[in-house]
């Protein structure tokens, strides 16, 4: 997956302070030198090989490398017993103290490790203006690029309606909520989405998490019918893989964050043009969301459908 190629997942962010001009060769990616003792590795590559990062007014482009050596647990696990009985037989001991067996551990997990080429796992990234891109959806992943970018001045926060209409996040019953902005309010929104035709669940192969009280729900294949049965139910969506006129894709409704779009490019051309075509889709469907949003969202306190703001909060009050 990535902002130039394949299935398209991407998380937005609206940017705080930023340098005119951020120097991503200062945290320029080293690899790691074979035999090191470290084990990971990461900082910024360009797009492509040899590529300038500024691509337009503006617009820069770039891929946060991360290199990680995770030593095998089973081939530790064995060298560790290797270096036991080695080193018992020539003490004439049956068995090894368990301090001297966490120390052989450690000296068996190095050894691996200096043997072992390190795993490497890009995420391409689009700082646009005052807005950046991330083609990730993965908690994690997202937390280690926003932190390589705050070292090159770099500040983002995730973005979304509510919380560009100054609304708190919520709580959804039932559901906790680990990533910062995340909120009940984009489960109304897409419940109200699916619910008054505004873009429908995948009738054939899809796929949603429904939050039931204390419960998620998984559907996969056919879900519409049962998607809105969970609904009468008093189920909230926490995600659905939808189809609108702007094309296919999941949603992730508490971050609104899309995954495994299918963005048009051209199929021939500089890879510049493929980026532009590709990010000139992705950035319509989050307008196309962001005003969905406001007109579904019309009238009710905080920016979100205004009936399923009232349903949810009678079941959070009991009542």
């Amino acid at each position: 997956m990535g902002l130039v190629s394949g299935m398209l997942s991407a998380s937005r962010f609206a940017v705080v302070t930023r340098p005119r001009e951020p120097d991503f060769d200062a945290l320029a990616f080293e690899p790691l030198p074979p035999g090191s003792e470290r084990r990971e590795s990461a900082g910024f590559a360009p797009l492509e090989p040899d590529a300038p990062y500024q691509i337009g007014p503006d617009r820069f482009a770039f891929r946060l490398r991360f290199d990680r050596v995770r030593p095998d647990p089973a081939a530790v696990a064995e060298r560790t017993r290797a270096l036991e009985r080695a080193e018992a037989a020539a003490a004439g001991l049956e068995r090894i103290a368990g301090r001297r067996r966490r120390e052989l551990q450690a000296l068996a997990e190095e050894e691996i490790a200096r043997a072992t080429p390190p795993r490497t796992h890009f995420v391409e990234g689009v700082l646009d203006g005052e807005r950046l891109y991330l083609a990730t959806t993965a908690r994690a992943r997202i937390g280690s690029c926003l932190a390589l970018l705050r070292a090159v001045g770099v500040e983002a926060h995730p973005q979304a309606p509510w919380l560009e209409a100054g609304a708190e996040p919520e709580p959804l019953p039932g559901v906790r909520f680990a990533e910062p902005g995340a909120s009940a309010h984009g489960c109304r929104f897409l419940r109200a989405l699916i619910e008054q035709g505004e873009a429908m669940a995948e009738p054939i192969a899809g796929a949603a998490r429904v939050a039931l009280a204390e419960v998620e729900v998984s559907l996969k294949g056919a879900v519409h019918v049962e998607l809105f049965r969970l609904f009468e139910q008093g189920g909230e969506p926490l995600s659905a893989k939808l189809v609108a006129e702007q094309g296919v894709f999941r949603f992730d409704a508490p971050t609104f964050r899309i995954a495994s779009l299918r963005a048009p490019a051209p199929p021939a051309g500089h890879w510049t043009e493929r980026l532009d075509a590709r990010l000139e889709n992705l950035v319509a469907l989050y307008e196309w969301l962001d005003a969905a949003y406001s007109r579904l969202g019309a009238g009710s306190e905080g920016g979100a459908p205004a009936a399923a703001e009232a349903e949810i909060s009678a079941r959070a009050s009991g009542a």
